[in-house]
């Protein structure tokens, strides 16, 4: 029994060994999200978009998805596009996935979106980190 056992291995190992010098993927992982954004300010009432990507062993195969967006933006599972326009102001921590379908893993990744009114100024729920210097500032 000892000797099949150590026929098997060496033909297993060999297979292996051929699939990988021919360039066949045999054991692979979940599609990797490479989209940089992880936290985005957003204008409420103008139309936005933003690019969601993956690097996978199945591109074709690539899915997308997320917990809930903003009012007003939704997901094109297949693209990956996030577009629309904000129609509500707020702060909403979105969770974005990646899926290849083939593969029993995803990936993840945090996407903290801030929907300002840049009318309103900083202090009044408009755009975070600009500054509202009288004569320079958002409120002028």
């Amino acid at each position: 029994m000892e000797n099949r056992s150590i026929k098997f291995t060496a033909c297993l190992t060999l297979l292996l060994l051929i699939a990988h010098l021919s360039g066949c993927t045999i054991f692979y992982s979940a599609p990797e999200i490479t989209s940089s954004a992880t936290t985005e300010e957003i204008c409420i009432g103008v139309e936005h978009s933003f690019q969601l990507e993956a690097e996978s062993s199945f591109p074709d195969e690539t899915t997308y998805e997320s917990t809930e967006l903003p009012p007003g933006l939704s997901l094109n599972n297949t693209t990956g596009l996030i577009s629309g326009t904000p129609t509500q102001l707020g702060e909403t921590e979105v969770t974005l996935f990646a899926r290849d379908g083939i593969s029993a893993g995803f990936q993840d990744k945090i996407w903290n979106v801030t929907v300002c009114d840049p009318e309103l100024g900083a202090d009044n729920g408009g755009w975070i980190g600009i500054p509202d210097v009288e004569g320079v500032g958002v409120n002028d």
